[in-house]
């Protein structure tokens, strides 16, 4: 069972827009959250007409439970 699977019931990509898709001009800001010299997490800030969306969200599993996906959105 995958991770996705497991916290999503989604295995497949399929219900994703492809980054390919993704318009460059609408990226306001790509986060890493670094825990000394390894990333631990990372986000994207899209905007969507009038709308900014977070997108991409993650934390890898053994930094979880920290508050780093609060950090990040903060």
């Amino acid at each position: 069972m995958t991770e996705r699977l497991a916290l999503y019931g989604v295995a497949r990509r399929d219900a994703e827009a492809p980054a390919e898709l993704i318009d460059p001009a609408t990226v306001l800001a790509t986060l890493l959250l670094h825990q000394a010299d390894l990333v631990v997490g990372t986000g994207a800030l899209r905007r969507l007409g009038e709308d900014v969306e977070a997108k991409r969200m993650f934390v890898v599993p053994g930094a979880r439970g920290r508050g780093y996906g609060r950090l990040l959105l903060e």
